[in-house]
């Protein structure tokens, strides 16, 4: 069995189940508020219990788990509708339809060079520059250093400086320990 819903109508089909599902909350909202108006306390007031097991409930007639298997059952229907119809959702392809003989080309095409328009004429070259003599200036020769040969030999002597005259001062001496304060403490 091919069971295929198009978009639209799925969208239909969900929106009237919303509507359902929140009328018949309101339907029974107001059923049991019907219901609750009545003072169960004053109707129960003067009546001993026949037995521990009867006074167990307060109140018979409000029994709040009376109605969850008929909610229970309505939800796995809701549930399974919607599983259903998410199953056989379909979208169809748009179908595109080219007559066979739209794509025949005529034998003879001529292509036309594209029309550009003609690139302006460059512009005229700058004129060359003006050279100008610049005076001579008078070149001040400075003096050059002269280098003294530092070479070393083996027979060149070196003098050691004196190390005593080199060396810094010497730290001063550390401060003395502080002396004890009182006697032995054993």
């Amino acid at each position: 069995m091919d069971i295929s819903i198009p978009g639209g109508a799925l969208s239909g089909i969900i929106l009237g189940i919303l509507i359902a599902v929140v009328g018949f909350i309101f339907l029974m909202r107001y059923m049991l508020s019907k219901g609750a108006e009545g003072g169960l306390a004053e109707k129960y007031a003067g009546q001993p219990s026949k037995s521990p097991l009867a006074g167990r409930t307060k109140y018979p007639d409000a029994d709040a788990f009376g109605l969850s298997g008929t909610f229970f059952n309505l939800g796995l229907v809701v549930s399974i509708g919607l599983t259903i119809l998410a199953f056989s959702w379909t979208q169809y392809e748009e179908i595109i339809d080219i007559p066979e003989d739209a794509l025949e080309l005529e034998d003879d095409i001529e292509i036309e060079p594209p029309r550009t328009a003609e690139p302006p004429p460059p512009p005229p070259p700058p004129p060359p520059p003006v050279i100008e003599e610049v005076p001579e200036e008078e070149i001040i020769e400075e003096d050059e250093p002269e280098f003294v040969d530092q070479s070393v030999d083996e027979e060149t002597v070196v003098e050691r400086p004196d190390p005593v005259e080199d060396a810094p001062p010497p730290p001063p001496p550390p401060p003395p320990p502080p002396k004890p304060k009182g006697g032995e403490i054993f």
